[in-house]
């Protein structure tokens, strides 16, 4: 049985070796991603056409899926994903009722452009090698986060908080060094 040592300098990308950028709010803002999924697409049926005794089939449209990211919530001043999530929501266009002073309510609401500036606009996605340089990636163009997921907090868990945002963007770009 053959080892990835073997095989003439095949060395397989790992799940475990990973980095995500984006820019929430601040360029100084460090978080710790704990996972990442990988951008997916589908290409929808697009066309049938009939030709005499014959069928032929055309693609249609490129939809590329939402992605989530777990990132772990720790204590700090730029690593707090918490306060960032609450932040780019106002970021975004979200007005908090309890601010808006009563009498004269300011109107607003989320908007595309103010939520990508929240975000950068661009998520990278970026597969390590064993010595930490980057092999391959993914970057997410136009994105912007659609939800965000607080884990549970509870005394019979020894685990830690996380928040896993999902990211919509307009089309993902394939990345070499």
């Amino acid at each position: 049985m053959a080892f990835w040592s073997d095989l003439g300098g095949l060395d397989p990308k790992r799940q475990f070796k990973f980095k995500v950028t984006f820019n929430l709010l601040t360029s100084d803002a460090q978080f710790l991603a704990q996972y990442a999924k990988r951008p997916q697409f589908t290409i929808s049926d697009g066309t049938k056409v009939e030709f005499l005794d014959k069928s032929f089939h055309f693609p249609g449209k490129v939809s590329w899926e939402t992605v989530d990211i777990r990132f772990v919530d720790a204590v700090g001043a730029n690593t707090n994903v918490s306060a960032a999530t609450y932040q780019y929501l106002s970021r975004a266009g979200w007005i908090d009722p309890a601010n808006t002073g009563g009498q004269n309510p300011d109107f607003g609401t989320v908007s595309k452009a103010n939520a990508i500036i929240g975000t950068g606009g661009v998520v990278g996605i970026d597969v390590l090698d064993s010595q930490g340089n980057v092999v391959d990636g993914w970057t997410l163009n136009n994105a912007f986060i659609t939800k965000v997921v607080l884990n549970d907090l509870d005394y019979a868990q020894e685990g830690i908080l996380t928040a896993t945002y999902t990211f919509r963007y307009d089309w993902a770009s394939y990345n070499t060094p």
